[in-house]
């Protein structure tokens, strides 16, 4: 045993350990831990798996081989599955046909139990241990199906595994985005409910995938054989599961925070009659309609004043934790015409336009040289921002530059 082996069974060890410490996580996202603990577990057993192949103890256990082989087709599933539990979609039975490839893999692999225990092991060997002989290819050809024999032959198992991961993990990179624009509609600060962590883990993922195919399927193409370089993907894996370990165990606060935002966010949604209301009450109104809304031209432009005379005038923006429901009640005005407004007349969603104003008064902090004393971050959290990161995103995006290279502008 050397030092790869050590490391792909602390791998799997990892998986395990880290996956029962979600399942009795005391977090409310219990949901959402198992799926990620079932994933830990699934990427577990798939290392355990390749130490038996590189340590050459597939021999011995040779039954369970095409099982753990099919296992990765639960890999996308899963993550897709946790993302949805954290960002509070519903989930149901019909979710469960995410598993389907899955399945049919595991029932067409189950004409291999009935195989002489002889060509069972034949089987294992050209799988793992083939190097191109084509004596061995041949009298695996004799009892094996047409479907397996293209299936094997190339390798199309490895390949569809590709595109499949990395479909999932593009699904889960949409559905965090999607998530954090719905956020942004009706929250001025985002850090409690950021999953940029779980966008980038699906990025990781995606690495991982072009690692693998350079590594591994690739060479086998080219080479047909084994090459030291093809355990690469299977060191990255350890390392994708320490960090989805890791992402997962530190996120339970964030994760009721996020179910919480959501649940506020689809109250603050116009009911069936509210809806029915407001169309009956401008039905008699000739003038062309505020884009696809139920506000007229007229209404739309005075509440847009309206809202920007009530920020101004109270400073609103200075509470980091104002949300649209605030902003509309002070405005005398419901939440669906406050976000219909921002949508339609600044183009910006609430969001960005809470910070637009901080930014601003951020400028004018930056520029008095009375409060050249105060830190950055000082000021940042003065004008309404709760973090060091989201403040010079946001003026950066505004300013194309740092707040520091604004300071010196207006230093002595």
């Amino acid at each position: 045993m050397n030092i790869y082996h050590l490391f792909l069974g602390f791998g799997a060890l990892q998986g395990g350990i880290m996956a029962v410490l979600l399942l009795v996580s005391p977090s409310g996202a219990k949901l959402a831990n198992r799926f990620m603990a079932a994933l830990l577990f699934a990427m577990g057993l798939r290392l355990l798996q390749q130490l038996q192949v590189s340590a050459d103890y597939l021999n011995d256990l040779h039954w369970w081989t095409l099982l753990i082989a099919n296992l990765p087709f639960c890999w996308g599933p899963l993550l897709f599955l946790y993302s949805a539990a954290l960002t509070g979609n519903n989930l149901s039975k019909s979710h469960g046909l995410h598993f389907l490839p899955y399945l049919l893999l595991c029932g067409a692999s189950i004409e291999y139990y009935f195989y002489e225990p002889q060509q069972q092991q034949l089987l294992v060997d050209y799988l793992w241990y083939f190097r191109g002989e084509l004596e061995m290819e041949g009298r695996v050809s004799e009892f094996l199906s047409p479907f397996w024999q293209l299936w094997f032959k190339y390798r199309l198992n490895a390949h569809l595994f590709i595109f499949h991961f990395g479909f999932y993990c593009y699904l889960v990179f949409q559905q965090t985005r999607q998530h954090e624009q719905l956020m942004q509609g009706h929250f001025s600060s985002l850090e409690s409910m950021n999953l940029k962590w779980l966008r980038t883990l699906s990025l990781v993922g995606m690495v991982y995938l072009i690692v693998m195919l350079s590594f591994n399927r690739l060479p086998r193409l080219i080479f047909e054989s084994d090459i030291a370089t093809q355990g690469y993907p299977f060191l990255f894996l350890v390392l994708l599961i320490y960090a989805m370990a890791i992402s997962a165990m530190y996120q339970p606060s964030l994760v009721q925070r996020v179910l919480a935002a959501r649940a506020s966010r689809q109250a603050l949604m116009p009911t069936p009659a509210q809806e029915l209301a407001a169309e009956d009450s401008t039905s008699a109104n000739t003038e062309p309609k505020y884009q696809r809304s139920k506000i007229s031209q007229q209404d739309a432009e005075q509440f847009k004043h309206r809202l920007m005379h009530v920020m101004e005038e109270k400073e609103l923006y200075l509470d980091s934790e104002l949300t649209l429901a605030e902003l509309a009640k002070e405005a005398d005005l419901s939440a669906h015409q406050v976000s219909q407004v921002l949508n339609g007349q600044l183009g910006q969603n609430f969001f960005t336009f809470v910070n637009s104003y901080r930014v601003e008064k951020a400028k004018s902090c930056l520029q008095d040289s009375s409060l050249s004393h105060l830190a950055i971050v000082d000021i940042a959290m003065e004008v309404g921002f709760k973090s060091k990161s989201s403040f010079y995103d946001a003026f950066k995006r505004s300013m194309d530059m740092a707040p520091s290279q604004y300071r010196k502008q207006f230093s002595g």
